[in-house]
C-alpha cells in the first residue's frame, strides 16, 4: 500500500479546546495512511476536520490495510476516540464499504472495537426525534409511589385499561402481568386486558388491529386507557396516525420505557453478521423480522422510515423512563453503553425513552432495567422500584396531566 507523506486534507481549524487529547502510542497505521504525525491527538485532529471525500479514501485504505487476522477485541485507536468521532467513522465506513471490504475494516477495528464505533455517537444524539416531552412530573410520581397510590382517581371505574406489549411480547411469559394486577383494587379484570397483535410484527400492520380493540372497548361504553412498554411506543404512534379519529377515543396513555427510534437496533442491524443474524432469528423464531427492520430503520438518516409526530396536546401521555446499574441481568449492554457516556436501561438509552412531544415524563436512574418493570418472574434480579405502586402511580399522574389539559383548554376557550 502506498504511504502518503502528507494530511490528506490541510487542518486549517483550531481544536476543540473542552476536549482532552488522546494518551498513549501511536497508532503506526493510522500515521501512515493519513499523514499525521506521532503527537498525542493527531488522528483524532485528522477526524475532526477531515472532508467527506478524504473520510471515505481512509475507510478504503484501512479496508484494504487490514491485518488477515482477526482482532477480536477493540483496537486501542478506537477507544482514544470521541464519540462524535466514532459514528462519522462507523457511517462512512456502512455507505463506502462493499461487504467484502467491510470484512477487512472490521479486522482493523476489531469485533467489539466495530460495535463501540457503532453506538458511539449515542451519547451526543441518543435519539434522531426531534421531539421534546412537555413536562417533567419526576417528583410527583415518586411522592404517589412512595405513599403506594392505593387512592384510585375519581372517573377510573368508568375506564377500561388496555395493556400493548413491546418486541417479542407474546413470547414472554407474565409480560405486564404485574402492571394489570396493580390495578385490580381499582377495576375488575374484564376492564383489564392484553391487547392482542403480533408483537414481532411491523408497527404499520399493528396499528388496525390495536385501533380496532380501541374502538370496541368504546362501543361498550368505556373510555380506553392504553398502558404499554417498549415497541408499544411506536406501534401505536402509527396507529394514532392511521386513525387519526382514535386520537378523541382514548382518555389517555401510560408507557413504560417506550421507544419510537430505536439507534441501538440501527446500528446492530448494520454491523456485518449481527445485523443479519437478528433478523434471521426474529424469523426463525417467530416467523416475522418486522419489527426488528422496523426499529432499525424508522428515523433512520438519511433515508429512514419517517417518525410520525406524537400527538401530545391532543392525548394525555404519561412516560416513565428509566435507567439500570449492575444489579441486572442486562449489565453486559448497560455496561457497553455506560462506555460510551449512555445511561441506559439495557435495550434503550435514557434519551430515546423521553422523545414524545407534550409528555409528561418521569425519570428514574437506576430504577429498573427493560424488563424489572413490566415482567415478575423468579428470573429478574436486582430489581429497585416496585412495579405495582409504580404503575398506580403513573397512572394517577395521567389522570392529573387529564385534568390539567382539560382547564388549560377551557382557559384557552375563555380567553377568546
Amino acid at each position: 500500500m502506498r504511504v502518503t507523506k502528507r494530511p490528506l486534507l490541510p487542518t486549517n481549524r483550531s481544536r476543540d479546546p473542552e476536549r482532552p487529547r488522546a494518551v498513549g502510542r501511536p497508532n503506526t497505521f493510522f500515521e501512515r495512511v493519513t499523514g499525521t504525525g506521532a503527537r498525542p491527538g493527531a488522528f483524532e485532529d485528522f477526524l475532526t476536520n477531515v472532508t467527506p471525500e478524504a473520510m471515505k479514501r481512509l475507510v478504503k485504505r484501512m479496508a484494504e490495510g487490514a491485518s488477515r487476522f482477526d482482532f477480536g477485541g477493540i483496537a486501542p485507536f478506537v477507544r482514544t476516540l470521541a464519540p462524535q468521532e466514532r459514528r462519522v467513522l462507523f457511517d462512512t465506513a456502512l455507505e463506502t464499504l462493499a461487504p467484502s471490504e467491510l470484512a477487512g475494516f472490521e479486522r482493523n477495528v476489531g469485533t467489539e472495537g466495530l460495535r463501540l464505533l457503532a453506538i458511539g455517537g449515542l451519547d451526543t444524539e441518543p435519539t434522531l426525534l426531534t421531539e421534546r416531552f412537555g413536562a417533567n412530573v419526576t417528583t410527583r410520581v415518586a411522592e404517589l409511589y412512595a405513599s403506594g397510590a392505593h387512592a384510585a382517581p375519581r372517573g377510573v371505574e368508568d375506564c377500561a385499561f388496555l395493556f400493548g406489549r413491546g418486541l417479542f411480547g407474546n413470547q414472554v411469559p407474565g409480560y405486564l402481568a404485574v402492571n394489570r394486577d396493580a390495578l385490580s383494587g381499582w377495576v375488575p379484570k374484564r376492564q383489564r386486558q392484553l391487547l392482542r397483535y403480533d408483537t414481532a410484527a411491523d408497527s404499520t400492520d399493528n396499528a388496525s388491529r390495536i385501533a380496532e380493540q380501541v374502538y370496541a372497548a368504546v362501543s361498550r361504553g368505556y373510555r380506553p386507557v392504553l398502558f404499554g412498554h417498549s415497541k408499544f411506543g411506536l406501534d401505536l404512534r402509527r396507529a394514532f396516525a392511521a386513525y387519526p379519529d382514535l386520537k378523541k377515543q382514548v382518555a389517555g396513555v401510560v408507557f413504560v420505557q417506550p421507544v419510537s427510534t430505536a439507534a441501538v437496533m440501527n446500528r446492530i442491524r448494520g454491523l456485518p453478521y449481527l445485523g443479519d443474524a437478528a433478523s434471521n432469528l426474529s424469523w426463525a423464531v417467530f416467523g416475522s423480522n418486522g419489527a426488528v427492520d422496523d426499529l432499525g430503520t424508522t428515523g433512520a438518516r438519511p433515508h429512514g422510515r419517517r417518525v410520525e409526530p406524537w400527538p401530545g396536546d391532543e392525548v394525555p401521555t404519561v412516560i416513565v423512563a428509566s435507567s439500570s446499574d449492575e444489579r441486572s441481568w442486562l449489565r453486559p449492554v448497560v455496561r457497553q453503553l455506560a462506555q460510551v457516556g449512555v445511561s441506559s436501561d439495557g435495550a434503550l438509552a435514557l434519551a430515546e425513552q423521553v422523545g414524545f412531544a407534550g409528555a409528561a415524563v418521569a425519570v428514574f436512574p437506576n430504577g429498573g432495567d427493560h424488563f424489572q418493570l413490566v415482567v415478575d418472574s423468579e428470573a429478574i434480579v436486582g430489581r429497585r422500584m416496585e412495579p405495582k405502586a409504580l404503575t398506580r402511580a403513573a397512572v394517577t399522574a395521567l389522570f392529573e396531566q387529564a385534568e390539567a389539559m382539560k382547564t388549560k383548554r377551557l382557559l384557552a376557550l375563555r380567553a377568546r
